[in-house]
């Protein structure tokens, strides 16, 4: 099971007006201090893109519920962070990647994580090279490779945070 952002760009039909547990968040959360003292922060090696994501994750296979509160109000501009950095397609990209197949790696074991390299290997690199050649995005290919090498060695290098 993968976040999802609920409700993006979908208009507001009253649909999402009663509080739901959910999966994971996937935008803006708060994060209750005992559980932050009990299954720890959010990695920092994230940086960007599923920090959030992954913590819920972890807190639900920790036995804790996450919840969509339609009461709170929280304003979030999303892709504002990425418009600050100059190469926000490939940071978006390799970020992407690479914190989806650590969250894998991390939470979900070894065969789970296993199963989405292959996946990224030999279906969604292919499919991605095709896109976005004929988006004209190549640019885009080498940070994708270079996410899926990089969380199989479980490594950040420094050259993708400081843009």
């Amino acid at each position: 099971i993968a976040p999802s952002s609920r409700g993006l760009n979908e208009k507001d039909r009253i649909q999402f007006d009663k509080e739901t547990e959910v999966f994971s968040a996937h935008c803006a959360v708060l994060f209750n201090n005992a559980v932050l003292k009990k299954i720890g922060l959010p990695y920092e090696d994230y940086f960007i893109m599923m920090e959030e994501s992954e913590w819920g994750i972890r807190a639900g296979f920790s036995g804790y519920k996450n919840y969509y509160a339609p009461s709170a109000v929280c304003y979030h501009k999303v892709g504002k962070s990425m418009e600050q950095i100059s190469s926000s397609g490939r940071v978006s990209v390799y970020y992407g990647v690479r914190n989806w197949l650590l969250t894998l790696r991390r939470d979900y074991g070894a065969v789970k994580f296993v199963l989405g390299m292959l996946l990224h290997f030999f279906i969604l690199g292919p499919y991605y090279i095709i896109v976005l050649t004929a988006k004209n995005k190549i640019e885009n290919i080498p940070p994708y490779f270079k996410a899926i090498f990089d969380a199989l060695l479980n490594k950040t290098p420094n050259r993708y945070i400081k843009q």
